[in-house]
């Protein structure tokens, strides 16, 4: 339709002033504002692309505006066509040339001082070409291009149908370019030399200027002028936003890159970035986004320098400006990363700068690899030949020197250092009483040390681990419950300690003979390789000072040998002379003891035995002055009597006790097999009849036998168990348990009881005769029992014990007194 209607002239519509006012404003400033800018490109990179691209569009733009201009005059219309058709064949010839160079990716290149000859010829040629069209179209010497209403001649038709292939081909080449290196400027390049082509193609088909096609393809053609400028304005933004200049994006755009460079740039396993030389990102490769965590537009934001990390910054800076001054060609280093988390990692950096051919800094290229797994297991190793190193030093410390503190204060260092710490200190185990004591430290004041010094089981990290020979590690004293409550945790608060570990120091027998300890400013937990490395040291400090307290023990000995020796000789013989006399001293006393302690036994039985009456006489007649005369005493003479007759009863009780201890020391023992369940349960029985209303739990281990006298063995199980009997009275659920064991090769018996039981600081005090214990004497007694189970279990050859504890019951231990068991 719109070939039919353009053979009716009636639709004509070409007014001079309007072709002239819409070519100068899209085709004459667009297209000349292009190839200002691509001249300007083209003297700062020499790129040949630039130089036709610029070229061409100067072409273009003169033509338009002649055109226009040319159009009012007489034969208007075939200067018009005849100047634009050639102007816009030359242009897209030169379009062609750079789209070819563009698409093989070739970069033919010209020297700087070269670069504004050459513009200004080029440019002047074209101007020319412009001015020699215009003259010899007005002059009629070149060939007739357009009969206004008839239409084109076959020359300029060969010569629009030219123009039209060539920018179709260019149009291809830009759109292939953009497929590789989708840089947005070369999409919009491409579609501006479409639109070319087909506002071309609308002139092709006209027959008559202004007639509607022709229209159409002015409009394609001013379209593609604004699609030019917009190119242009796509390169800027991206310009800005990478910290570019306009002619570095433009440059990037038509140099294009090889297909196998591009992909390997996409493919790269280490991280390949560029960026301008203030540190602004152009482009980076996913592996360089896989390193960091941050993609392109982040990085563009960010830029160069807080991806650094704080601490290697100034020096990657100062490696910048020096290869930017010219004093290194390039530069490689190793620094700390921060990934988009805030993580730091380690990276090796290779960096280089790419100039132009004047040597005008452009950009950097940076390869960066991740080398954090290298730098962790060169840490590990570097620490590995610290640890032994120190070893190392100590064993020839230790040998040269022998001294001990020397050592010491070598080991704690060697500590502090293994394990990373702020703080350290070293104790030993005084042989005497076995607290630890601190013998080196590092890093704390005096009244630290005064607080720990000495150090007994229990108290603190070192007092945990003594105890268990184990280490303690406390990641945080404020978390953790060997300080929770303790003052102990205020003095660590005051000298800045958060964390401590210690470490036993065992002899090769497993006993201790120190510990040493590290402490940390803040929470931290040594991982295990750090433990191993201090459990090596350990190990070395604990056999030092085994060896060297060993060698101080023999040096005294042997000085004490020496000594002693020449006295030893000289008082030998009276040695010898000294043992006879002591041995018949001591015959003479013994016998001399026997006779006191019969004499003795002879007296108590006596003096128990004649008070035994008198006492007796107390009591009767107290209790028969209370029942006959009691109602004609007032209270306080009942009350005085009272106290009388119970202080008879109770003097009684002691009396007859003294007699049955001494008659247990009077008569002859005889040893045999004893069936002591039996006498047990007998017991038992006795005491449950004369309390029938009491319920108590009672365990009796069965078949138990001993080489015990039976009388003195029911005697002492009979004040055992009665004892467990009385002092179980006041408990709701009682319980009495008999019971055997074996200790070695020997028979252990036992009576167990849940009674009230005594504290333990007053054992030895039990068996002592009429010593009562404040807890005890709530209940009725003479304090002879306990004595008595003593002396009969003495008198085998036995030992009797106690394990109590104040509210909850009591165990009695005793022997058989024989080397083996039955």
């Amino acid at each position: 339709m719109l070939i039919l209607h353009s053979t009716a002239s009636h639709l004509c519509y070409d007014p001079p002033w309007l072709l002239f006012v819409t070519n100068t404003l899209f085709v004459g400033c667009v297209s000349l504002l292009v190839a200002v800018i691509a001249g300007r490109n083209y003297q700062v990179s020499g790129r040949i692309k630039m130089l036709l691209l610029g070229a061409a569009m100067l072409a273009v733009g003169l033509s338009g505006t002649v055109a226009g201009i040319v159009r009012g005059l007489p034969g208007g219309a075939n200067l018009n066509v005849t100047i634009y058709n050639c102007a816009a064949l030359l242009g897209a010839l030169l379009h062609a040339i750079a789209a070819f160079i563009l698409a093989a990716g070739l970069h033919p290149q010209t020297a700087p001082r070269r670069r504004p000859l050459l513009l200004a010829c080029s440019y002047t040629l074209v101007i020319v070409f412009i001015a020699l069209l215009m003259l010899g179209t007005l002059k009629g010497v070149l060939p007739l291009f357009f009969v206004q209403g008839t239409g084109a001649t076959f020359i300029r038709q060969v010569v629009l149908g030219s123009g039209i292939v060539l920018n179709l081909f260019s149009f291809t080449a830009f759109l292939a370019t953009y497929q590789r290196n989708r840089e947005p400027f070369l999409l919009w390049y491409a579609g501006a030399l479409a639109l070319t082509a087909t506002g071309m193609a609308g002139f092709f088909l006209q027959h008559s200027v202004g007639s509607p096609v022709g229209w159409v393809g002015r409009f394609s053609l001013y379209l593609g002028e604004l699609y030019f400028l917009a190119a242009l304005l796509v390169a800027g933004r991206s310009a800005q936003s990478s910290g570019q200049s306009l002619d570095d994006v433009l440059v990037l755009a038509l140099n294009g890159a090889d297909e196998k460079i591009r992909t390997a740039f996409a493919h790269a396993t280490i991280g390949f970035a560029m960026a301008t030389v203030k540190g602004h990102f152009i482009d980076i490769n996913p592996a360089f986004t896989e390193l960091t965590g941050y993609s392109l537009p982040e990085l563009q934001q960010l830029g160069l320098p807080p991806l650094i990390h704080p601490d290697d910054r100034e020096e990657n800076m100062e490696l910048a400006r020096r290869m930017l001054g010219g004093e290194l060609p390039d530069f490689t280093v190793e620094n700390r990363y921060l990934r988009k988390g805030g993580e730091p990692i380690w990276v090796r950096k290779s960096v280089s700068l790419v100039r132009d051919s004047d040597g005008t800094p452009r950009w950097t290229v940076a390869l960066i690899e991740d080398i954090t797994q290298r730098k962790e297991v060169e840490r590990q190793l570097a620490r590995e030949f610290d640890t032994v190193t120190r070893l190392q030093k100590l064993s020839t410390l230790f040998v040269h020197d022998g001294n001990l503190q020397s050592v010491l204060e070598e080991v704690v260092e060697a500590a502090i250092a293994i394990a990373g710490a702020d703080f350290g200190t070293i104790q030993l185990v005084e042989p005497e009483t076995g607290d630890l004591v601190i013998a080196a430290q590092k890093g704390f004041p005096q009244w630290w040390i005064d607080y720990w010094k000495p150090s007994a089981h229990g108290k603190g990290t070192c007092g945990a681990a003594a105890a268990t020979g184990r280490r303690v590690i406390v990641e945080d004293v404020e978390q953790s419950p060997i300080f929770a409550g303790t003052d102990a945790l205020e003095v660590q608060r005051r000298a800045g300690v958060r964390a401590v570990q210690s470490t036993p120091l065992l002899s090769r027998s497993g006993q201790l003979v120190g510990m040493f300890s590290t402490h940390y400013r803040s929470a931290f937990r040594p991982d295990e390789a750090t433990l191993r490395r201090l459990d090596l040291l350990s190990r070395q400090t604990a056999d030092m000072i085994c060896r060297l307290r060993a060698e101080e023990a023999l040096r005294i000995q042997a000085m004490d040998l020496q000594e002693s020796r020449q006295e030893a000789l000289n008082a030998q013989d009276a040695l010898l002379l000294l043992n006879q006399e002591l041995e018949q001293r001591v015959q003479e006393r013994t016998v001399k003891l026997t006779a006191i302690n019969k004499e003795l036994e002879s007296f108590c039985y006596s003096v128990a035995h004649e008070l035994g009456g008198p006492l007796r006489s107390m009591n009767c007649f107290s209790s028969i002055v209370l029942e006959e005369y009691g109602e004609r005493m007032d209270r306080e003479g009942r009350n005085y009597l009272e106290r009388i007759a119970a202080s008879a009863s109770r003097m009684g009780h002691l009396v007859e006790g003294l007699l049955l201890l001494s008659k247990v020391t009077r008569r002859e023992m005889v040893r045999e097999t004893v069936n002591l369940t039996a006498i047990v349960a007998e017991i038992i029985n006795e005491l449950a009849a004369q309390e029938p209303k009491r319920r108590v739990e009672t365990t009796i281990a069965d078949a138990t036998w001993g080489q015990f006298d039976p009388a003195l063995a029911k005697l002492a199980l009979y004040n055992l168990l009665g004892n467990a009997w009385k002092y179980t009275s006041r408990i709701d659920a009682a319980s009495i348990e008999f019971g055997h064991l074996r200790r070695g090769s020997e028979s252990v018996f036992y009576v167990r009881d849940n009674g009230i039981g005594f504290d333990m600081a007053y054992a030895e005090k039990i068996f002592l005769p009429f010593e009562r214990l404040e807890a005890t004497a709530k209940f009725d007694g003479t304090g002879i029992g306990l004595a008595t189970v003593q002396r009969v279990i003495e008198m085998h050859g036995g030992k009797v014990w106690a394990e109590s504890e104040p509210g909850s019951g009591a165990t009695f231990y005793f022997t058989e007194g024989l080397a083996s068991a039955y």
